[in-house]
């Protein structure tokens, strides 16, 4: 399933906007715009790339190029700036970060042992209960019975995942309740696979 919408600085989980914000910026972009750009630089520039990053409209394997036409970080020392960079900014949210941070830290120079002081930011997980509960509210689904509820969030789970397509789900969603379906009706069954694919 390709997500198609994209993402947003209103998404990102409460934790990670407070990250972002939090006064360490101005310490990092200090040091960091000291040590790589002769101090030119702004935190407001910090926050806006690792707000980008945040969102993936940035991707984490561009950052040194990105660092070198932002701040005019040179060639020379945008690796070892972007894995300074990840290290501070980007580590502590590598939950909501597309790419694996600690693994571009290692090949742009850094050092594992560098991650072992750095705070993560704990980025709470969405249950497939929790999405499934979603659905059904956001959709006014009702279910009388408990257990059509767990079947719902079942088969609503099995396709995010990929283990049921689009015709599996609508088929699962719609067989009768005697054989493990749940009978739906066909404009809900449409409604709910629209709500998916979004």
């Amino acid at each position: 399933m390709e997500d198609t919408k994209a993402k947003t600085i209103q998404d990102l989980p409460l934790e990670v906007l407070e990250f972002l914000s939090s006064f360490s910026v101005f310490d990092f972009s200090d040091a960091f715009f000291a040590k790589y750009t002769e101090g030119k630089g702004d935190a407001k520039e910090v926050i806006k790339l690792n707000e980008e990053l945040s969102i993936g409209s940035v991707s984490l394997d561009s950052l040194p190029k990105v660092l070198e036409d932002t701040f005019c970080v040179t060639r020379e020392l945008s690796a070892q700036a972007a894995a300074e960079f990840a290290t501070n900014r980007l580590f502590p949210i590598a939950g909501v970060i597309e790419g694996d941070v600690a693994g571009q830290i290692v090949r742009w120079g850094g050092s594992l042992e560098d991650l072992k002081g750095v705070e993560n930011i704990v980025v709470p997980e969405v249950t497939a209960e929790d999405f499934a509960s979603k659905v059904a509210e956001d959709l006014g689904l009702q279910f009388t019975e408990e257990n059509e509820y767990k079947r719902f969030a079942s088969i609503v789970t099995s396709y995010v995942k990929g283990i049921r397509d689009t015709s599996e789900t609508q088929a699962a969603l719609t067989k009768p309740r005697k054989v493990g379906g749940l009978e739906m009706d066909g404009v809900t069954t449409n409604q709910v696979l629209t709500y998916l694919k979004e």
